[in-house]
């Protein structure tokens, strides 16, 4: 969590070699931790943030990669399908694109209507 506070930090101050090279190295440790059920700790997996991170710098297909990473460990998890979407989005594959928020809105299709609505909102359409 340390490293992923410091990528953060460090984007905030315009320095994204330094924080692509922290959360490199929290996603690789991420890795080598043996997943368990239930809330994950750190809250945000650090290949979904390392692929939030690209996905700023305008990396998209590195973006993919480590959004699709994160789904290997967290298979459906809506905030790292989401991000996949962008990133399909963003490097012009629209077709993938819809599928994935496709896939998105049948998840989010049975959540709470206020839950429902606020999540629908942050979905950006290709």
């Amino acid at each position: 969590m340390e490293q992923q506070l410091a990528a953060l930090l460090l984007m905030a101050d315009g320095k994204s070699k330094d924080a692509l090279e922290f959360m490199t190295q929290a996603a690789a440790a991420e890795d080598r931790t043996p997943y368990e059920f239930g809330p994950p700790v750190p809250p945000k997996p650090a290949r979904e943030l390392l692929g939030e991170i690209l996905l700023s710098l305008g990396r998209a297909d590195l973006a993919r990669v480590q959004f699709e990473l994160s789904l290997l460990r967290a298979p459906k998890r809506a905030l790292s399908l989401l991000g996949l979407a962008r990133s399909f989005e963003q490097s012009g594959d629209t077709a993938a694109a819809l599928a994935t928020y496709t896939e998105l809105n049948t998840i989010w299709s049975k959540a709470d209507p206020e839950i429902l609505k606020a999540l629908q909102g942050s979905m950006r359409r290709p």
